[in-house]
């Protein structure tokens, strides 16, 4: 059995919307059998980077009774997963305000966009670059 095709089949079916309870049926085999496999995908998702298929084998697994210790694992791990999404989208917003503010040729914009940025965890190579721009821009501001 191939899981990692598995759990790659389960994400695109996910992304197109198919039929949860024929997919866990298909996914899980003949009833005598479903147990192992509910708790083998969940192993398998748990090392995974994927929430929409964790979240499938967790409710695979509840619905095959598999261990509590092994719910409690994978609930964590989605949470984990769950944060670096947020953090990502957020280094993500700000990278994208700071490159507005950056073309906007604005230094109180882009001085607030650094900060932002730097709080988000955007990457030092890029705030340096803003940073650069925001001593330009302050000088021509001087100049003027």
């Amino acid at each position: 059995l191939d899981i990692p095709s598995l759990l790659l089949a389960l994400k695109r079916c996910d992304e197109v919307a198919a039929n949860p309870e024929f997919v866990r049926e298909e996914a899980l085999g003949p009833p005598a059998q479903r147990h192992g496999m509910a708790a083998c995908i969940l192993a398998f998702a748990k090392q995974g980077s994927s929430v929409e298929v964790l979240d499938y084998a967790i409710e695979w697994a509840r619905t095959e009774s598999v261990s509590t210790d092994e719910l409690v694992a994978a609930c964590q791990r989605r949470a984990s997963l769950e944060d670096g999404e947020e953090r990502h989208e957020t280094v993500a917003e700000a990278a994208s305000a700071l490159a507005a503010a950056w073309n906007v040729a604005n230094p109180q914009a882009l001085a607030s966009a650094i900060d932002r940025a730097k709080g988000a965890g955007v990457s030092a190579q890029m705030l340096a670059l803003a940073e650069k721009r925001l001593r330009t821009l302050s000088e021509r501001a001087s100049a003027d």
